[in-house]
């Protein structure tokens, strides 16, 4: 699977950012724009350990739908 993967700023590092797949964090509405188009248009989006807050989300400015949204919580 050739996925993109972006992440949140509060888990920075947690995927090597050198990956051929890492596309860059995704932070709403201050993201770069080319990620913000690929996570938001994106038919399904796999979040893993996810706490949405409003530093996670920059003040909940999220543009995801959550019927997409499928989240993977762990302990």
């Amino acid at each position: 699977m050739q996925y993109a993967v972006a992440q949140l700023a509060d888990a920075k590092g947690m995927f090597p950012e050198g990956h051929p797949r890492f596309m860059g964090t995704y932070w709403g509405a201050v993201s770069w724009p080319a990620v913000a188009e690929v996570v938001e248009s994106a038919d399904l989006v796999v979040t893993v350990g996810c706490v949405w807050t409003d530093y996670s989300s920059v003040g909940y400015s999220l543009l995801l739908k959550p019927e997409k949204v499928d989240a993977w919580m762990f302990g």
